[in-house]
């Protein structure tokens, strides 16, 4: 069937050229992909010099056939190639090729240039939109994304172009893209519903010559797989597992059919599919880690009908030019196929007529199509190629400018890359690899802000990295010079806000005959244990402390307050000496009884002042002599009770003055401390008893005062009080046994 065709190809900037043929129309269109169209053009030689301008030129090609609205499609000349034909100057001679030029170019979308560039570019807690039109914001776009979609928590363009990481995401996403052309410009246009597609033509299966037919059509099902399972884990979520099952069922509806999509032969087709969609989703909220069976459900389902496309396509050819991937057709007059159909790929040619006559001659409008029913929700493939990091990369940690580490609930940080944009500030939240990690116990080591540090890529997906190792720089460099590395081990940490030298850790020093351990704090050392604490040592230990400290939370870097809540013994071993030197004061306070003992002779010295306090009774116990010496004793309460006892030997009590109660096996006073009274002794007048109050006072004694002895019942003693005057009768004993006073 000839056809009246017309092609004009109408720079952008430029009126439309009558020197410039084209002479072929050549394209493919297909969902989530680049169309290409390859022209054939011809000029005049003078103009030969326009076609090789249109390199990397916008154009518009008007497709004018007969009983058709005219269908126009933009782009820009990605390449222009000039063409020799033989069969030209055998039909023509040499005079064609005089006058004319044959070009071949190729026509793509302006969006083009955002395949040719590589590099990274980091998007933290984002979502799919605002990647879009971040990436988008110099070219016209409409976005139609009606799921609900969690933000993403990090998402990476890693040394892939711009188009081939957009690509990527809305495939992963379950959402295709198309261009769609209109009086005045071409927009791509993204979308995740094909069900709501528009509708751009009414064809049926008979040939017509006044409309536009389909000419063939080929319906093929397959057999696919009948469930997919999702299997995931999240380290913020309790439990981390993240699992869904997404089974095909029911029935599919094909035009005005209805199709049994539970195919029993395939019902243990299943495709377990280990994904790692939960990590890329942002911590915001409970919710956001909450909602992730839900996005794994999602998951399931987008990758079931992923591969369930295969399940049912159509094939077809017709002369009808608005059919483009991205939008739907009516199938008419076609029982019980009729219906709506989405289109997803074509590919259609045509050749129009140049200004001479040759082996060029036209041929009519031809487009070759695949579509899918309408109710069939279309997914892309995943990209084949997607970016992996091989090995590890370098990094600086950042964060906020008052604070040496900046970190959250699950100990990460952030960091630079050295490809970062400048305009990124920083990543999202790393995880930090540790010696040992585990339910409130592990190891607890996290870099400072502008520390270098090591980057490994979980699976060598660039979502997910992981900080591994830190290292030293010119910047950052480790203690000591070159010769202390060779023997000093350990680990040291600098005060927050600290100067380098105000640091505290563990240093080891494995130098043979030299061997050392150093455990130093800038401020408080604490040790404790659930049960003993052992400290040996070959020779000297020496405990130094500077400060005073009085309790458990300590004004001090000493505190020797000790909370026993049991009964433990402690043994000494070795044959050294334990030393405790305090340069201030201290204090040792012990809720319950004490006892001190030891194998040899126990000298407690003072300097100054000794003072015994006791709230009750206070006893002093001696196997042999027990002596007191010093100008005063006194006592301290309302009531005083003393006990001094000494077996065959004797007490010795040199005083001045003294306020007390003795009791022994030759004496005994009994009085109460708040009385007053005074004790005359011919013979002895430096000891003496006062009371406040009236006294009787009896005692019982056998005594020698400086070499005098008293007969029985031959002394009299006089007390006389500030009260009153009392005397007392004296009964005196003399059984040999002599008290010295």
């Amino acid at each position: 069937m000839r056809q009246t065709i017309s092609m004009v190809l109408s720079p952008r900037g430029d009126d439309t050229s009558d020197e410039i043929w084209v002479s072929g129309l050549k394209g493919r269109e297909s969902l989530s992909e680049f169309h290409e169209h390859h022209l054939e053009l011809c000029a005049p030689r003078k103009e030969a010099s326009r076609i090789r301008g249109l390199l990397g030129r916008e154009v518009t090609i008007t497709l004018g056939l007969e009983h058709q609205a005219p269908r126009t499609i933009r782009g820009i000349i990605a390449s222009v190639s000039r063409r020799l034909v033989a069969a030209q100057r055998r039909e023509h001679g040499d005079d064609f090729d005089s006058q004319y030029c044959l070009f071949e170019a190729h026509l793509v979308p302006r969006e083009y240039p955002l395949s040719l560039d590589e590099g990274c570019e980091i998007f933290e807690n984002t979502s799919l939109e605002e990647i879009l039109t971040r990436s988008l914001r110099a070219y016209p776009h409409r976005i139609d994304l009606r799921e609900e979609r969690l933000r993403y928590l990090f998402a990476v363009r890693h040394f892939e172009s711009t188009w081939a990481h957009l690509q990527r995401r809305l495939a992963d996403a379950g959402a295709y893209y198309y261009f769609e052309n209109d009086a005045e410009d071409e927009r791509v246009c993204f979308s995740d519903d094909s069900r709501h597609a528009p509708s751009v033509a009414r064809l049926g299966l008979e040939e017509c010559l006044e409309k536009p037919f389909i000419s063939e059509w080929k319906e093929t099902q397959a057999l696919v797989p009948h469930k997919v399972r999702i299997r995931d884990h999240h380290p913020e979520r309790i439990p981390r597992e993240v699992h869904a099952d997404h089974e095909r069922s029911g029935t599919l509806r094909f035009g005005s059919r209805e199709i049994d999509r539970s195919d029993a032969s395939v019902s243990g087709a299943v495709i377990d599919r280990v994904a790692s969609f939960a990590p890329r989703f942002a911590r915001e909220s409970e919710q956001d880690v909450d909602a992730m069976p839900d996005e794994a459900r999602r998951q399931a389902r987008l990758e079931l009908e992923r591969v369930s496309l295969k399940g049912v396509t159509v094939r077809g050819s017709t002369n009808c030019s608005s059919l483009r991937p991205g939008f739907a057709f009516e199938l008419v007059d076609a029982g019980p196929r009729g219906g709506r159909y989405l289109v997803t790929r074509t590919s259609h040619q045509v050749r129009g007529p140049l200004p001479v006559a040759g082996p060029w001659e036209t041929a009519a409008y031809q487009c070759d199509f695949e579509c899918i029913p309408i109710d069939i929700p279309y997914r892309p493939a995943r990209p084949p190629k997607r970016p992996v990091v091989r090995g590890v990369e370098a990094a600086t940690v950042v964060g906020q400018p008052h604070e040496d580490v900046t970190t959250d609930d699950l100990a990460c940080v952030k960091v630079r890359f050295a490809w970062d944009q400048p305009e990124d500030v920083s990543s999202c939240w790393l995880r930090v690899a540790q010696a040992s990690a585990g339910a409130r116990r592990g190891s607890l080591w996290l870099p400072r802000n502008g520390d270098d540090v090591v980057v490994a890529f979980d699976g060598g997906d660039p979502d997910r990295p992981v900080v591994v190792a830190s290292l030293y720089s010119a910047a950052s460099r480790p203690r000591g010079d070159r010769a202390d590395h060779r023997h000093l081990h350990g680990v040291t940490v600098r005060s927050a806000g600290g100067s380098v030298n105000e640091v505290s850790g563990l240093l080891v020093d494995n130098r043979l005959g030299k061997e050392r351990v150093d455990l130093a704090s800038m401020g408080r050392l604490e040790w404790g244990a659930e049960d003993n604490l052992t400290i040996e040592c070959g020779q000297h230990l020496h405990l130094h402390a500077q400060r005073t400290s009085s309790d458990l939370a300590g004004a001090g870097p000493f505190d020797k307050s000790l909370a026993v809540n049991d009964t433990s013994a402690a043994d000494a071993v070795g044959d050294g000496s334990y030393s405790l030197v305090v340069s201030g004061s201290m204090t040792t306070t012990t809720s319950g009884d004490s006892t001190t003992e030891n194998a040899g002779n126990d000298l407690f010295k003072c300097g100054g002042v000794t003072k015994v306090e006791s709230g009750k009774m206070a006893n002093f116990t001696s196997a042999s002599s027990l002596s007191f010496v010093g100008s005063a004793l006194s006592e301290v309460g309302e009531t005083l009770r003393a006990r001094f006892t000494t077996g065959a030997g004797s007490i010795e009590a040199c005083l001045g003055m003294m306020d007390m109660n003795i009791v022994n096996s030759t004496i005994h006073v009994d009085y109460h401390v708040g009385t007053y009274y005074e004790q005359h002794i011919t013979s002895w007048s430096s000891w003496s008893l006062r009371s406040e109050s009236t006294l009787s006072t009896v005692v019982a004694m056998e005594n020698r005062c400086k070499g005098h002895t008293m007969a029985a019942d031959s002394e009299f003693l006089k007390f006389q009080s500030r009260v009153y005057t009392q005397e007392v009768n004296f009964l005196k004993r003399n059984k040999g046994n002599i008290a010295r006073m």
